[in-house]
């Protein structure tokens, strides 16, 4: 069997270290012919340094993708896939030793299935603040949580696996590439990359399972535990609503105003007020802007 294990990276020649480091120490049955796709969007770290450090240890390819985008990184690693199976994972994960295992004895018996994905747990480093414990309920989709249980099942489109943990049949995905609109840009945390594919999977027939075993760490760093990275992820989720033709409503002008008022009321509430309060404030103005801006967008495009 022949996999390939796909890596989109931009800046976190770091982050990129420790996942590769992880990744030295997986189990796998040696009848596996395994590579790591890296793709590198244009970083200015060290970044390919690191990819070097690591040829003597991993079967390593690495990519170069200039037009910024995690979708077009995406689709470069697609073009170079040459495997049965394609695993996505990020730079900012850690893997367990059995993850490759768990996805190998799913491809060994796929029951049908052509796409497969597994839990993402979030590890804070440091410890991450109050506010964000309080709140996880509202925030979990910012850091990537995905855990869906113990039992396998089939996926359904409102029920699907995240970008940092999923395998698709390389045939497969290679007619299916990414949407471009999606998918994060630079500091923007644009998702649903991966969903909108895996939905078009479904809507063709195609089925996945989930497999609880193929788990992995999502290492979340101090600078995604800020007012700012959670306001701009609410902007991509905001752009993702009317990008699906639901905004709240079509008056950029209104949702320009609701943005600033709901921040002005998170930053004025936060020393006082209960932190659901103002980090509801601060999600309402995340959603409005990010409604503002795809709008607006899209007049400008059609014009």
């Amino acid at each position: 069997m022949r996999i390939d294990i796909a890596i989109c990276t931009w800046n976190r020649a770091a982050a990129l270290q420790q996942t590769l480091h992880s990744m030295v120490a997986m189990n796998f049955p040696d009848s596996i012919d395994l590579r790591f796709l890296i793709v590198d969007n244009g970083s200015k770290d060290e970044t390919q340094n690191v990819v070097n450090s690591f040829t003597n240890q991993l079967n390593l390819y690495l990519y170069l993708e200039p037009k910024r985008g995690h979708t077009h990184a995406r689709n470069r690693a697609i073009e170079h896939a040459k495997s049965d199976w394609l695993i996505w994972t990020d730079d900012d994960v850690q893997v367990t030793p059995d993850w490759l295992n768990a996805y190998v004895d799913a491809m060994r018996d796929p029951q049908g299935h052509t796409f497969f994905g597994g839990p993402i747990v979030p590890t804070f480093q440091p410890q991450p603040p109050a506010w964000i414990k309080d709140n996880w309920s509202k925030l979990k989709g910012c850091y990537a949580e995905r855990q869906l249980g113990e039992n396998t099942f089939e996926f359904t489109a409102e029920t699907l696996p995240y970008g940092a943990n999923f395998a698709v049949q390389t045939s497969l995905q290679k007619r299916h590439l990414f949407d471009t609109q999606y998918g994060r840009k630079a500091d923007g945390v644009v998702g649903e990359d991966e969903l909108a594919m895996l939905r078009e999977l479904i809507s063709n027939g195609h089925s996945g399972r989930w497999v609880p075993d193929a788990s992995l760490f999502h290492v979340i760093g101090p600078d995604r535990q800020t007012m700012r990275y959670v306001h701009n992820y609410f902007v991509g989720q905001g752009r993702i609503l009317a990008a699906k033709g639901k905004p709240w409503t079509h008056d950029r002008l209104q949702l320009a105003r609701e943005s600033r008022w709901e921040g002005w009321c998170a930053k004025l509430k936060r020393p006082f007020a209960s932190a659901d309060t103002w980090v509801s404030h601060l999600i309402r103005s995340g959603l409005a802007e990010g409604q503002r801006q795809e709008l607006a967008r899209r007049i400008e495009t059609d014009s």
